[in-house]
């Protein structure tokens, strides 16, 4: 189940990180391991490096409880990543 405010941070070389909503670029919860397409057009494979680990039933209970929390995925460059070894 991907929730409104679900998001993955992109770590792109020439601007930086920048946050979308799952639900505005096509992804759904949890997102997959590997981006290889943004909205429709590909891109340099990113690779994902971390992920909230919350479950769809614990994100229930605290959107019912009024908390203010989201989850989130981190993503950066496969070729950065391979170079980094």
């Amino acid at each position: 189940m991907t929730f409104d405010d679900d998001s993955v941070r992109l770590h792109f070389s020439v601007t930086g990180p920048i946050v979308f909503r799952c639900k505005n670029i096509g992804l759904e919860w949890p997102p997959p391991p590997e981006l290889t397409h943004l909205n429709g057009k590909e891109i340099e494979t990113m690779v994902r490096v971390s992920m909230s680990l919350m479950t769809d039933v614990q994100r229930a209970e605290l959107d019912k409880a009024g908390a203010a929390i989201f989850r989130g995925a981190d993503y950066r460059y496969k070729a950065d990543l391979e170079d980094n070894q």
